[in-house]
């Protein structure tokens, strides 16, 4: 709110964004409505929009009780903007390019704009346990936000839904039922982009960074009206992937606005190989019974005991445009068992779309090799 007011400028465009958000959410519940029955995803979004209205009752009647005139009302749109937080610098990005009269809609062209984000990075490196036999590995993971840990309000969040997969509730509950990380009151995902994962079978990690795009271009292709918020985007994944791939795809739906590059490890995999999986979730109560197996399923639990198969995922995402890729060989066939993300983009595809050039970043982007020896 407090950014809003700073000026004339910042109030338009706080109110274009309100707008957008409101047409958004009432979209969205529409969709929600209409897919939740067959699409595990929408379902998840549909839940995260009751979330997000129970927010709002609950200040109202919480706010009520305390004092006997509520002073100031939160309206919807506003508990709706603070949960579009990842997706507002994007935002900004359009809105100064498509929305106001004197945009330009030309990547490069004079008076163009673009924002160049807050630094932030992510150090992922994998290492084979020299004491283990069984070819036990070890995971190294930093992380910093683009904000700073200290501003304002962060508290570590945990929930621990067990949601169903559809509305129906003789459906299997969701594997990503425990979820914990840093965020806002109020806000339902993440601000530092840093998530845990747990659940049935499912043990991982989700960090992600901003990523580096000086394509305005891009938006051309982008119908704003159509977007789902990161926050939303990024839960439902968590809930509903059984693995890191699924993750992925999930993640690969509606890339519109939160443009990111992300990792995600399947901390189940980080153990002996031969003892990959052999236990369940310690609350049975929720775990669905046994079911027969078919050739497909026999096929998914060898890929699940396979080491080298879908530990390590990156996702990107630039503006109507995704790729993501299990990259587990990468780190433990390539000798390249670290990756320093700071928002220039892994992939080569994404890269050339994003007209980041590597060399600029090259000292940032590099760890030498007496840095990489004190990663231990």
């Amino acid at each position: 709110s407090s950014s809003c007011d700073r000026d004339e400028s910042s109030q338009k465009f706080c109110e274009w964004l309100r707008n957008l958000l409101t047409r958004n959410y009432e979209q969205m519940k529409e969709q929600a409505a209409a897919m939740a029955e067959h699409d595990h995803y929408w379902h998840q979004l549909h839940l995260i929009l009751n979330q997000l209205e129970g927010m709002e009752t609950g200040y109202i009647r919480g706010a009520t009780r305390a004092r006997s005139d509520l002073e100031e009302e939160i309206p919807l749109s506003d508990f709706l903007l603070m949960n579009a937080a990842a997706d507002i610098q994007d935002l900004k990005i359009y809105y100064e390019n498509y929305v106001l009269p004197n945009g330009t809609a030309e990547a490069g062209a004079a008076g163009s704009k673009n924002f160049f984000l807050p630094s932030a990075s992510m150090l992922t490196r994998l290492l084979r346990q020299e004491q283990s036999p069984q070819q036990a590995l070890q995971l190294l993971f930093g992380h910093s936000t683009a904000g700073s840990y200290s501003s304002m309000l962060r508290i570590q969040k945990r929930y621990k839904f067990h949601y169903h997969f559809s509305p129906d509730t003789r459906s299997n509950t969701v594997p990503g039922a425990d979820i914990t990380f840093t965020g806002y009151p109020g806000i339902i995902g993440s601000t530092d982009d840093f998530y845990v994962v747990k659940g049935r079978q499912v043990q991982s990690i989700v960090g992600g960074v901003c990523i580096k795009n000086e394509n305005l271009a891009l938006w051309q292709n982008v119908n704003v009206n159509n977007m789902v918020p990161l926050v939303a985007r990024v839960m439902a994944a968590n809930r509903i992937a059984q693995n890191r791939r699924t993750w992925a795809r999930a993640m690969s739906r509606h890339p519109f606005t939160g443009a990111k590059q992300w990792i995600s490890v399947d901390l189940n995999k980080l153990g002996a190989q031969d003892n990959l999986y052999n236990t369940l979730d310690a609350d049975e109560k929720h775990d669905d019974a046994p079911v027969p197996l078919n050739e497909k399923d026999n096929a998914a639990i060898s890929e699940r005991h396979d080491q080298l198969k879908n530990m390590v995922w990156i996702v990107e995402q630039l503006p109507g445009l995704v790729h993501s890729k299990d990259v587990t060989e990468n780190f433990l066939l390539a000798g390249n068992s670290t990756w320093l993300a700071n928002g220039v983009p892994y992939f080569d595809v994404i890269l050339n779309a994003s007209r980041i050039s590597r060399d600029n970043y090259s000292e940032d982007q590099d760890l030498t090799p007496a840095e990489e020896a004190e990663l231990t």
